[in-house]
């Protein structure tokens, strides 16, 4: 009785090792025909993904690559300070009597610095749209929102979030 316990045993591991095996031979096989089938990149920002998935000329390609390029350090600032400020609120709040004030104007800051990148955002999507062809416009939207609605946004809320 003991012995027919062990080969069931040994059998069912077996069965989950094959499993599992598989499962794994198979993510890496699609993970590797992904990459020669023209997959999204993981960077939906990259530049090059965008020329080719909107067909977008060398000069359409130059502009808003110039486009980017001119935001980026004002981008990257405002982005730096809304990290720094974050960081000093969560530091404060560890101490044993955390000044208040010293946080509300540290979350003014954060504040601030999202108004700021959001009108940046807005700026640049009105220079990209005068660039791009109607076409290529609602595709670049199209990529946006499918991007989006993967992690949860474009509905007004989370998915992820019960309340």
């Amino acid at each position: 009785m003991n012995k027919t316990r062990e080969v069931v045993f040994l059998a069912k591991t077996g069965i989950m090792v094959l499993a599992v095996s598989a499962l794994f031979g198979i993510q890496v096989l699609y993970a590797m025909s992904a990459g020669t089938k023209g997959a999204q990149p993981r960077d939906r920002h990259d530049h090059v993904y965008f020329m080719k998935a909107l067909d977008l000329s060398e000069e359409q390609a130059a502009k808003v690559k110039e486009i980017k390029d001119a935001s980026k350090t004002e981008v990257d600032s405002h982005k730096k300070a809304i990290d720094e400020a974050t960081l000093e609120i969560r530091e404060e709040i560890k101490n044993e009597n955390p000044d208040r004030e010293k946080i509300s104007r540290l979350t003014e800051t954060i504040s601030e610095n999202q108004k700021k990148l959001m009108m940046l955002r807005n700026e640049h999507m009105f220079l990209i749209k005068e660039t791009l062809t109607n076409e290529q416009f609602d595709k670049m939207m199209d990529i946006m929102e499918k991007h989006g609605e993967r992690r949860g946004k474009f509905d007004g809320k989370r998915k992820d979030r019960k309340f």
